[in-house]
């Protein structure tokens, strides 16, 4: 709705929204709308950050080649938390579930408390959850990280491998991004992005970001515009390969 409401706004700079990454896979699964500069006047990428495969400190999975030997030699069997059918954590699970050739289990939760609570108790294999949500869990010692899905080690969770480590290819950084309306004039567009890239250069912005698992990755508006047309390719030919079902 908020989107919808930016989207259609007056472009004239004072409205703003701050997409997630699920706006990419939301309209490669047909949800949202994607008209490149036409949809929003794309102002910057804000954040970003990795998915993290976790389990609970004292699960038997060891490791992340553990993980899919397991799933490997027991397909259907284990499973893993996500958001909803057709959500990024499904289209995730999928990309490396069909890339390592195995077949585990989605199980859709509404909210991370009840997820959580699910895989703490044996109910539910595997955490696959944003570096937002699970970084804390992990740095805790309430869950182990099994792998990110950073390109290279995440500077923030360094002992962490990377999924790419065993699966070379596959990699996502999950990302917020703020955009403005449409055929909003280029001076306010530029103003906009410098004011954004200064307030991420604060080192109490860059503190709090860290604290929540999160890098700042400051872009011009043309590099955020693209970088979304790509991830609805990439999500896309994934939702079609899987024959995934959006909700």
């Amino acid at each position: 709705i908020a989107a919808s409401m930016v989207s259609n706004a007056p472009p004239d700079g004072p409205s703003m929204t701050l997409l997630t990454a699920g706006y990419a896979s939301g309209a490669a699964g047909g949800k949202f709308p994607f008209d490149g500069d036409n949809t929003f006047g794309f102002l910057t990428m804000v954040c970003a950050y990795p998915f993290i495969y976790a389990v609970p400190k004292d699960s038997p999975i060891q490791s992340f080649a553990d993980l899919l030997a397991r799933a490997k030699a027991n397909p259907g069997r284990l499973t893993y938390v996500i958001t909803s059918l057709g959500s990024i954590y499904h289209l995730i699970g999928s990309w490396v579930g069909s890339k390592a050739g195995v077949d585990m289990v989605p199980v859709p939760y509404r909210g991370s408390a009840a997820a959580v609570t699910d895989v703490m108790t044996g109910r539910v294999d595997v955490m696959l959850d944003t570096a937002t949500s699970g970084f804390p869990r992990v740095t805790s010692g309430q869950f182990r990280a099994l792998a990110v899905t950073s390109p290279t080690r995440y500077p923030l969770l360094p002992d962490a491998p990377t999924v790419a480590e065993t699966l070379p290819g596959v990699h996502y950084m999950s990302w917020l991004g703020m955009a403005t309306a449409p055929r909003t004039p280029r001076p306010i567009v530029d103003r906009l992005n410098a004011e954004i890239h200064r307030a991420l250069e604060l080192p109490e912005i860059q503190a709090k970001l860290k604290e929540g698992g999160n890098i700042g990755t400051p872009t011009t508006p043309e590099a955020m515009r693209q970088q979304i047309a790509d991830e609805i390719a990439n999500w896309k030919e994934i939702i079609k390969v899987n024959d995934i079902k959006v909700n």
